[in-house]
């Protein structure tokens, strides 16, 4: 026997029959080599997995920063219009300043009914009035 207790033949004299150490030997080579394949199989899966998902996070930031683009442009248009609508209500504001209150509404209708402007005679009708006047005394 040698040291490693296989008996003293060499490797050109082999035996016809396995030795029970070599067949478990073979046997956990063969399970190390079918783990190591599942392995390899599984890195390469997750290594599909994980590309797809860098491409999808791609995918997602190019929508995502042409969403945030499209919503600041929004946001832009949204304050430019506030302003156009601030700057017309302060016109309206100013002009409603020069407008007449109601007071001074009724103040003048108070005026109006007591001057009563409708029953005032013009230059022609007093004119007819001191003609008709003097033609009457004649």
């Amino acid at each position: 026997m040698d040291s490693f207790g296989f008996g003293q033949k060499g490797p050109a004299q082999k035996d016809s029959k396995p030795k029970k150490g070599e067949s478990l030997l073979a046997g956990n080579l063969e399970n190390i080599n079918r783990r190591l394949k599942l392995n390899e199989e599984k890195t390469n899966l997750l290594s599909r997995k994980f590309e797809l998902m860098e491409q999808n996070f791609v995918n997602f930031q190019r929508k995502n920063d042409a969403l945030t683009k499209s919503t600041n442009e929004e946001l832009t248009e949204f304050r430019k219009e506030l302003e156009e609508i601030k700057e017309v209500l302060i016109k309206i504001k100013d002009d409603m300043k020069k407008v007449a209150k109601k007071q001074e509404t009724d103040a003048l209708k108070k005026y109006l009914q007591l001057w009563n402007p409708v029953q005032f005679a013009t230059r022609e009708d007093v004119l007819m009035m001191i003609e008709r006047r003097i033609n009457e005394k004649k």
